[in-house]
């Protein structure tokens, strides 16, 4: 009986409340409840593939694209659901500190080591195959993605900038996207189709530095508790500063994108409107209230990627039609 109280925690409304009682802390464990933090697993796959159909020669059918993307899908969606679990394992003590994050199944008991491991290995099984599914010579960047982001749960315990890591994580996404979705010649010089590339993974880096930095700041106090580290706690003096030039870098590296892949104006109406929403959501946002963090990780997240694939998504339907 008190196994099952234990498991009812978040599942009282929502998605989960249509679950077998006893799938409910295995679909808290993959945030099923909460799909916005796919998106910035998602989006990485989803605009390497882009850029990657943006320089070949022929450009790629959208039939042919499109699966690719099928693809990616399921993989982000699985990947994401391995990250969260592998977090609530390894974060299980440190959670019980974190009011926001208490009630995850690890930290209040619904699952034991041995479930939340057993479950883990099966969902890495399905990465797998669905690895099994692209080249072989793409797989060394998804294993290297897998590896980052396995170790991103204890460098907040070492390090303020644990964001990086989850950036540097993501940006191999980009890597293993373009990899698959690459099939013929490039249209550009090697030179210019690396500046293009490097300027997406490291894009994907400084924009998880803003948006787990915004999202962590809901848990700012009870991070400092607990000696959680993060880039919130080391810099809450002046962040808005920080993530103001980071906003600038990240623009900086869009720009690079579209001039070295000669891009038209219409790429360049889409990094105008990632700029403004960076403005405006570092100008707009009390930190201090966490309902505003929440709001801005979660939509935020959603219209970067949106003005984004719009731009690199018209620049592939231009390439397409000639």
């Amino acid at each position: 009986m008190d196994h099952e109280v234990r498991q009812l925690s978040s599942s009282d409304k929502g998605l989960l409340c249509h679950l077998p009682l006893s799938w409910v802390p295995y679909a808290e464990l993959t945030r099923l409840d909460k799909p916005a933090g796919f998106l910035n697993v998602w989006f990485p796959f989803h605009l390497g593939s882009l850029l990657a159909a943006c320089l070949q020669n022929p450009t790629p059918a959208p039939a042919s694209l499109l699966m690719d993307n099928i693809l990616f899908f399921a993989t982000a969606f699985v990947l994401r659901s391995v990250g969260c679990t592998w977090n609530d394992i390894i974060d299980r003590d440190l959670d019980r500190y974190v009011a926001r994050c208490s009630g995850r199944p690890m930290a209040r008991g619904a699952l034991s080591l041995q479930e939340a491991y057993f479950f883990l290995a099966a969902q890495y099984l399905i990465v797998f195959a669905l690895a099994l599914q692209t080249p072989q010579r793409c797989l060394p960047f998804l294993l290297a993605e897998i590896a980052t982001g396995t170790f991103y749960p204890y460098a907040k315990r070492f390090t303020n900038y644990a964001q990086a890591i989850l950036g540097a994580s993501l940006s191999l996404e980009v890597f293993f996207a373009y990899c698959v979705t690459r099939r013929g010649p490039l249209t550009l010089r090697p030179l210019e189709a690396l500046v293009a590339l490097y300027s997406l993974a490291v894009y994907w880096i400084i924009w998880a530095m803003i948006y787990d930095t915004i999202y962590a700041f809901q848990d700012i106090r009870d991070d400092e508790k607990a000696g959680i580290k993060t880039m919130s706690v080391r810099h809450e003096s002046h962040i808005k500063p920080l993530l103001y030039a980071l906003s600038v870098l990240q623009v900086s590296l869009i720009i690079a994108i579209a001039v070295s892949i000669s891009a038209g104006m219409i790429f360049f109406s889409g990094i105008l409107g990632i700029g403004c929403l960076l403005l405006f959501m570092i100008w707009k946002i009390d930190l201090s209230s966490p309902r505003e963090c929440g709001w801005w990780f979660k939509y935020g997240s959603l219209l970067a990627g949106g003005f984004f694939t719009f731009s690199l998504g018209s620049e592939y339907l231009k390439r397409l039609s000639f």
